[in-house]
């Protein structure tokens, strides 16, 4: 289930659950870098590797002749996943220039084989990034388009289940960035990847493009969001990232870390980051129960916390529980679409802040606290949600930066 919060001022509080109502809900997976494998693909004269610092930042050394033509050749940092849905992003630091056609990028892969079916989106040493296809196993690569880049630059694909004609693929769209923040599409529109059984592999390929000899690449901000969907609700200013670690260094088995902007949840129109799960829950009952473990305080208003919303819209039914950097949690909803938001109830609690909000047909109800034993409810209330998305929702309340929220759990009373 979900649970975390975060407290407002005047008119914004925070909820907390005793009781589980319905269901203990937990997201698909997402992963970040403690759950990385390293593999070399193909005839490579020297074994790579991939080394992760203390900062996150990545040392990838890669031997191989290049990725393309109807077999590859390279050093592979990559995840094993599922699921169908996916954003895998990363900021490329720097390539050795082993060849002009050396290359590091993102990749999805539908298995270690040589010849697998690939999407990539990669940078080569001059700073061209360029996005390719192998549609199907033992075809040949096609070069999809390019544009030019310079380091340190952001690589990022979206990738999503395909329908009609090719529902049993995946689309994947390609996106650039400078900073992080702005992101473009640059390219010719969405590949398509063939779902395998096994699920997919999803991560970081380099190649020395020069056989017995290794290129040495360093990229940070390595995050694989898998099952979920990550959305910008209203105009943020910046675009949002999410990752999530299934092996946290804490008692609960996911730790979410989510990057977002936005100008605030309130109003009669919403600015924030939502990751939830990527198909509403119906008339199902639910209870979420997560704990926010911090919200960087990139103004007072800031917050971090689980909400259940009735579509994707910036005015949408909401319900939610969040929690703001000074500790105080608060409960608010949004009983109407393009009404106001209301402030229901609050509490002050030290971080990390146990949260629970659940769903009981058309009640809301919010419970929080430091200890799951002792936990206090802020408040119930109404709302009629045909659909209703359960997920986290995070917002900087500055559309000029990003903050940053870590989340973890569930946790069961």
């Amino acid at each position: 289930m979900f649970g975390n919060c975060d407290i407002r001022t005047p008119g914004r509080t925070l909820l907390f659950l005793t009781g589980v109502v319905g269901i203990i809900f937990m997201l698909p997976r997402s992963t970040e870098a403690s759950e990385w494998n390293s593999a070399d693909v193909g005839a490579v004269g020297i074994a790579g590797s991939a080394v992760e610092n203390s900062s996150g930042v990545w040392t990838l050394q890669g031997d191989g002749a290049d990725i393309w033509g109807s077999a590859d050749a390279f050093h592979y940092l990559y995840r094993s996943e599922t699921s169908v849905g996916f954003r895998l992003t990363t900021r490329v630091d720097d390539l050795q220039n082993t060849d002009q056609f050396a290359k590091i990028g993102v990749m999805f892969r539908t298995s270690l084989n040589p010849d697998a079916a690939t999407i990539l989106l990669d940078a080569k040493p001059s700073g061209e990034v360029e996005f390719m296809n192998r549609s199907s196993d033992e075809a040949d690569m096609q070069y999809v388009g390019g544009v030019f880049l310079n380091f340190p630059m952001w690589l990022r694909l979206d990738c999503f289940s395909g329908s009609g004609t090719v529902a049993d693929h995946m689309d994947c769209v390609p996106w650039v960035s400078q900073d992080g923040v702005n992101w473009n599409f640059n390219f010719a529109p969405s590949r398509i990847l063939p779902v395998p059984s096994t699920g997919y592999l999803a991560g970081l390929a380099v190649t020395s493009h020069n056989p017995g000899a290794l290129t040495t690449a360093h990229a940070g901000a390595l995050r694989l969001l898998a099952g979920y969907t990550d959305d910008d609700i209203g105009s943020t200013g910046a675009a949002s990232n999410a990752a999530m670690d299934v092996a946290p260094p804490s008692a609960f088995n996911q730790q979410f870390t989510i990057e977002g902007a936005g100008a605030d949840i309130w109003g009669p129109t919403d600015s924030f980051a939502f990751v939830h799960q990527s198909s509403g829950i119906g008339s199902l009952n639910l209870a979420l129960r997560y704990r926010v473990i911090s919200v960087e305080d990139t103004n007072p208003f800031a917050k971090a916390g689980l909400m259940f919303r009735d579509g994707l819209s910036p005015d949408s039914l909401e319900v939610v529980a969040d929690m703001k950097p000074n500790g105080e949690l608060e409960f608010m909803a949004r009983t109407c679409a393009g009404c106001s938001v209301n402030y229901l109830g609050g509490a002050f609690v030290s971080f990390p802040a146990y949260i629970a909000l659940t769903r009981n047909g058309s009640t809301f109800t919010a419970q929080v606290g430091s200890d799951p034993s002792s936990m206090q409810q802020v408040g119930l209330v109404n709302v009629p949600m045909a659909n209703p998305f359960p997920g986290f929702a995070v917002t900087s309340h500055d559309t000029a930066q990003l903050t940053t929220a870590v989340i973890d759990g569930p946790w069961v009373p």
